[in-house]
This record gives structure tokens, C-alpha cells and sequence, in this order.
């Protein structure tokens, strides 16, 4: 049995520990000099979401560096992966998704280097969407059918696709159809809204409290939060110049 050559957890645990023990410690290798060094090479670092990968704005997906914008179904649950911006219905019976489908300028070809079959190439209907040529197909396999748009945007051609199993295709198909219809590209306004989240590190003031800092630099952690990032105690009173790194809000910059 695998317990033959393998000893139990509790076992394994307890002969790591001690193997741990008996090791020597090798001397170490700062990243930097100093705290203020090493908080220096993190100046910009992005923290969470960047928006340069494209962000939702409640149920509105905009990418600044494709140039676009979509509106998802509203009251769907919304994600956005390095493949494709997805909106789900709350129950998961359908499903909305925005994707890079090929480069070109013509909707129909950009299908078929997509992967669409001759045979569905032949009922692809031509339409324009926001201006841009277009091309939409409803298709189908056993289980499910589909809502395929294709269009035309700055040398490539996106995918927006609309699924639903097919007994409940046409619950959706509205909503899919009027989520294809909404693309468009992105306004000016929406790419001066956008907002990121980068770290900074802010020297503190001579017996300035943690929370204190955090409110006069506009960092958006908690102090607690604050606190644990930089290793230090909620409640310390802070020497003067002690650097300590927070996320500061700032407009999007490409």
C-alpha cells in the first residue's frame, strides 16, 4: 500500500521539522541596503487590478488599450481573464463572453480564421455595429446554442458570443443580441475616468501614528492592512522619515 514507503502526515510533518533544525543558515542576500532602497524599487508598483487589462464598470467592460467598450447584461456576474471578458447569468444558464477572434478588417474572414465552418460561413449575415462591419450567426451543437457576432475594430476582429442551452435560447437571445449591439469604442471621458491603484512610499512625520498617515497620504489600506504590509505594529508612533509604502489612487496612465 502507499503507507508501505510513505509515513503518515503527523509522521512526515514531524521529520521535517526536525530536518529543519539541522540545517545551517546561509548568509544572506538583501535586496537592497536599506529599508528606503528597498522600498524605492517598489515606487509604481500596480496593486490589484490594472486597468490597463481592461476593467468593468459595474456591468460596462472598457479597454483602454483595445480602445472598446461593451455592456454586459445587467444584474449578470461579470470577469475579466487574460482570454475574454465574461458576464454570467446569476442562475449560469447563459453566458456572455468577449474575445479576440483574428486580425483583419473584413468580419467574415476574421469568422472563418476564427474556426467557423464553411457550411456556417454561408449563413453569416453582414451588418454594421457602432459604423464597424459586422457579421452574426445563430448557431448550434446538441446541447447548446449560440448568439456569434463578429466585427470589425482597428485591424482586428472580436468575438462576441451569447450561450444558452437550447431550451432556453431564446429566453436570452434578446439580451445577447442587444450585448453584441453595444459595442462601440471607447469614449474619451470613460479612458479619463480610469484609475489605478499604485504603491508609493510616504515618509512619516516624527510620533505620527499609522492611522494618521494613512488618512494625510491618501493611502487606501487600512491600518491594519497598512500595518501587516510593512512589518510594522497598528499602534506604533512613527520615527521621523520612516518610509512606509501605501497605495495611492491615480489616474490610468498607458
Amino acid at each position: 500500500s502507499f503507507f508501505a514507503n510513505h509515513p503518515a502526515t503527523p509522521e512526515r510533518g514531524k521529520n521535517t521539522t526536525a530536518a529543519a533544525k539541522a540545517l545551517t543558515r546561509g548568509p544572506g542576500r538583501p535586496i537592497a541596503a536599506t529599508r528606503p532602497a528597498f522600498l524605492a524599487r517598489l515606487d509604481g508598483l500596480i496593486v490589484g487590478p490594472d486597468p490597463a487589462n481592461g476593467i468593468f464598470v459595474k456591468n460596462l467592460f472598457q479597454h483602454p488599450g483595445l480602445a472598446l467598450a461593451l455592456e454586459m447584461p445587467a444584474g449578470w456576474k461579470t470577469k475579466n481573464t487574460p482570454a475574454a471578458a465574461i458576464a454570467s447569468e446569476p442562475s449560469g444558464r447563459a453566458a456572455v463572453a468577449l474575445q479576440m477572434a483574428a486580425e483583419g478588417s473584413d468580419p467574415v474572414e476574421g469568422a472563418r480564421r476564427d474556426g467557423l465552418e464553411e457550411g456556417e460561413l454561408s449563413r453569416l449575415t453582414r451588418t454594421t455595429i457602432a459604423g464597424l462591419p459586422a457579421a452574426q450567426l445563430v448557431a448550434q451543437d446538441r446541447e447548446a446554442r449560440m448568439h456569434l457576432t463578429w466585427i470589425a475594430y482597428r485591424n482586428q476582429v472580436f468575438r462576441v458570443s451569447g450561450i444558452a442551452a437550447i431550451r432556453t435560447f431564446e429566453t436570452y437571445r434578446e439580451a445577447f443580441a442587444r450585448t453584441a449591439s453595444s459595442f462601440r469604442p471607447l469614449r474619451r471621458d470613460e479612458r479619463e475616468r480610469m484609475t489605478e491603484l499604485r504603491l508609493r512610499p510616504r515618509p512619516a512625520r516624527a510620533g505620527e501614528s499609522l492611522a494618521a498617515l494613512v488618512t494625510r497620504t491618501g493611502g487606501t489600506w487600512k491600518p491594519e492592512q497598512t500595518a501587516v504590509a510593512n512589518g510594522i505594529a497598528v499602534d506604533a508612533n512613527l520615527d521621523e522619515g520612516f518610509p512606509v509604502k501605501v497605495p495611492i489612487r491615480q489616474r490610468h496612465t498607458e
